[in-house]
């Protein structure tokens, strides 16, 4: 494995080729593979929810995206600044060699001219140094705390042994050899000097597996973060689509089923059938209200076809009954017309005159009474006439009397 390649990062580029190859078939027809799964559920769903369920599918992606996008950015920042740290030691660490090679050439400064100058020099250098370990204190870790500590320690001895005894040595003309001698090839400061620069190695080797660390962090963090952003743009993508879909077939397609329905109903076909209305949703409803329209207009059509008939039969009715007026107009006066001749007769004194029409039934009765009333009245008048004819006979015969009885007298 390469330094810039990392086990995780193996791993997502793994799990994202197999995920893209499982889906590459059905991302190349992604309406067949919508229908081919069932969504009779949709059916019972509030339209409320199912939007909500569309965009919260949106959402739940974007923000999973979101969220491991931000973690990598946490993660990059930390990283970053370990390496800030880490980068910081190594500046510290070669501070702090580079002022101890200073402070070894300012002794052999002072070795070859006898000059306090380079002991000043060297006691400066040693403080730049004792800051550079400083640094180097605060910014390292537990692992690397007595490693820094055991420079501090060993460069202290060095500085007493060759700086401060050698510089007393070198003073003074009788031990003067002596202090050459401790910096020659086979002198104590090399000896003394070898732990300083053990320390010193130590500390860079660790800096820099820590920088290669912190690189390896980095790098992983932010191929886990493309990786996540491309996969989490393509799911979303992928969820928009399906979701469009899921939105296209459990609204789009009822909306215009109703539409059909309804026009359909506007164009008097009272015969449609609404599957729609056995649905839970807001579809299952409207589905209801056309049934109720449906039913309400074959309702309407039947009251009209029933009011028609009333009409026709009203109709049929009020021509009848004209009829029947008329028809019994026509009788009653046939019927007047006979009892004014006959009343007629009977002011002429025809007492034999008799209704011989045929009378409507409603009027034989009439007829009867009147052929009777005239039958009395004819018998009546025949009694008056024999009683005037008694009178008239009897009166003539008084008369007569009385002109006999006159003349006797």
């Amino acid at each position: 494995m390469s330094a810039g390649t990392t086990p995780t990062s193996t791993t997502w580029a793994t799990t994202t080729t197999a995920v893209w190859s499982a889906l590459s078939p059905s991302l190349s027809d992604p309406l067949r593979t919508f229908e081919a799964y069932p969504v009779t559920f949709l059916n019972n769903m509030p339209v409320g929810r199912k939007l909500f369920a569309a965009f919260a599918c949106v959402l739940t992606a974007i923000a999973v995206m979101g969220a491991v996008v931000f973690f990598q950015m946490v993660a990059l920042d930390k990283a970053g600044a370990q390496r800030s740290v880490a980068n910081q030691m190594v500046r510290s660490t070669a501070a702090a060699e580079f002022y101890l090679a200073r402070q070894e050439n300012s002794v052999r400064g002072f070795l070859l001219t006898g000059d306090e100058y380079y002991i000043q020099r060297a006691t400066a250098h040693r403080q730049s140094f004792k800051n550079a370990v400083k640094e180097l204190e605060d910014a390292a870790g537990p692992e690397l705390k007595d490693e820094v500590g055991s420079l501090d320690r060993t460069a202290d001895a060095w500085f007493e042994h060759v700086v401060t005894q050698g510089a007393a040595l070198a003073r003074d003309p009788a031990t003067r050899d002596r202090a050459v001698a401790m910096v020659g090839r086979s002198g104590s400061a090399d000896q003394v000097m070898e732990p300083v620069e053990s320390a010193l190695d130590s500390i860079k080797e660790q800096n820099l597996v820590e920088l290669d660390r912190v690189r390896a962090v980095q790098d992983d963090a932010s191929t886990t973060a493309k990786w996540v952003l491309g996969l989490g743009i393509g799911a979303a993508i992928i969820l928009s689509v399906l979701a469009g879909l899921a939105l296209t077939r459990g609204i789009g397609g009822p909306v215009m089923k109703m539409v059909d329905h309804m026009k359909r109903l506007i164009g008097g076909d009272t015969s449609l059938q609404v599957p729609e209305a056995s649905r839970k949703d807001e579809f299952g409803a409207m589905g209801q209200a056309i049934i109720a329209f449906r039913d309400a207009a074959i309702d309407k059509i039947r009251v009209e076809a029933e009011a028609v008939d009333a009409r026709e039969k009203a109709d049929i009715e009020r021509r009848r009954n004209l009829t029947l007026t008329e028809a019994a107009a026509e009788e009653q006066a046939r019927v007047v017309t006979a009892l004014g001749e006959g009343l007629e007769k009977l002011s002429d004194g025809d007492l034999t005159y008799r209704l011989t029409q045929t009378f409507p039934s409603d009027y034989v009765k009439l007829q009867s009474d009147f052929n009777a009333a005239m039958g009395q009245l004819k018998d009546a008048m025949s009694v008056v006439v024999s009683n005037v004819s008694a009178i008239r006979s009897g009166s003539g015969e008084i008369s007569h009397a009385a002109d006999d009885l006159s003349r006797r007298t």
